[in-house]
């Protein structure tokens, strides 16, 4: 299966509404400051009460106090294809609960959760009407505050992926790229300068990028959605990249090397919190919303030429690290600081820290996430 990316569109030309990014305002980033032991890190810790999901090709919500399922009806295009880098065409929920944005029949969509109302998301580059099929949509991520969403638009190769991303051309002369959505009116605005986007910063008014220090390494910047007044957040070392980097609040965890390593974003040297190990052996760690536990998948073996993994969770003062389940395609997120849903080819899992879990959804699923992809 191929991991599925996505980013966004916008309109900054004449008629657009006022923008929320000025490109000549120098907006400061708040300094990044290690929280306190035991401190949160910013995000939902208390953790949601409802599951989304996918299945059938309609949006599904699981109430998890009555452990139920219900269809919101709202049809969704099958996730599944992407761009690793670009975004997702799995459907992401704002962090604040409001919208699920998701595709359907080519379009993106931003459903109100309250409502199970799909209101379709008009752009200056949507397709004209027998073309939908040449442009893909792909998914990037919600602002931490729930109000902007990032999305991607290129061309297609008929099978799932973007081809010529920064060579296509939208009707009004620009080229295709990252746009952007404010959910508080609608309005769609063009990224023309932001590349290599990783995620948002914890402002929710600048995001953070992947380049080239001065020194020649590779690096995060802090910029605005535009790409402008770049600040260097974390070189990596000499040979090192930032393999599957996620932030949540302040911190962030990501692929260092061979092994698991997290950091507050802006400062402090990597801490390991795996051994090395061979290419693949540890894969997707990330904090939870308090901080206060890592999660990471770990290759334990292949069956018949299957890899069997398990998903490890680390407590991060006591270093204690225990296996909550043993799977073969383990895709999970945080649920609140001390649950975790996974997605493997069985169906849909809520997981506590001692690994008790609760049926959510049956074979052929897939879960909506929150923020991005």
């Amino acid at each position: 299966m191929r991991f599925a990316l996505a980013v966004v569109l916008g309109c900054l030309f004449a008629g657009c509404a006022a923008r929320p990014f000025p490109p000549k305002v120098r907006e400061a980033l708040p300094t990044f400051q290690a929280p306190a032991p035991g401190a949160p890190t910013g995000g939902s810790a208390s953790g949601a009460s409802t599951l989304y999901f996918v299945r059938q090709d309609r949006l599904w919500r699981f109430d998890l106090a009555k452990r139920n399922a219900s269809s919101m009806g709202v049809p969704v295009d099958c996730p599944g294809a992407g761009e690793l880098g670009v975004g997702s065409d799995r459907p992401l929920l704002s962090p604040d609960g409001r919208f699920i944005a998701h595709l359907s029949s080519g379009r993106l969509v931003m459903t109100d959760v309250k409502t199970s109302q799909p209101r379709p998301v008009a752009y200056p580059g949507e397709p004209t009407p027998g073309r939908a099929s040449d442009l893909e949509i792909l998914l990037s991520g919600w602002s931490p505050d729930g109000r902007y969403f990032i999305f991607h638009v290129g061309y297609g190769d008929g099978d799932g992926f973007a081809l010529e991303k920064e060579l296509a051309v939208r009707p009004d002369g620009e080229t295709l790229g990252f746009e952007l959505l404010d959910s508080k009116d609608f309005s769609v605005r063009l990224l023309r300068g932001l590349k290599n986007f990783v995620g948002w910063a914890p402002d929710s008014r600048r995001v953070v990028v992947e380049g080239i220090s001065l020194q020649g390494n590779r690096a995060l910047f802090a910029v605005n959605p535009d790409g402008g007044h770049r600040t260097l957040l974390r070189e990596a070392a000499p040979e090192r990249r930032f393999d599957q980097f996620r932030i949540t609040g302040e911190q962030a965890a990501w692929m260092d090397g061979l092994h698991v390593a997290v950091a507050t974003l802006g400062s402090g040297e990597p801490i390991p919190m795996t051994p090395d190990g061979e290419f693949g052996t540890f894969q997707w760690p990330s904090l939870s919303p308090d901080g206060k536990h890592l999660a990471y998948v770990h290759r334990l073996r292949r069956v018949q030429g299957v890899a069997i993994s398990e998903l490890v969770v680390v407590d991060r003062v006591t270093a204690n690290s225990h296996s909550l389940r043993e799977c073969q395609w383990c895709v999970y997120r945080w649920s609140g600081a001390g649950r975790l849903v996974l997605e493997e080819a069985e169906g849909i899992s809520c997981l506590d820290l001692d690994g008790n879990a609760v049926s959510v959804a049956g074979p052929n699923s897939t879960l909506v996430v929150v923020g991005q992809e």
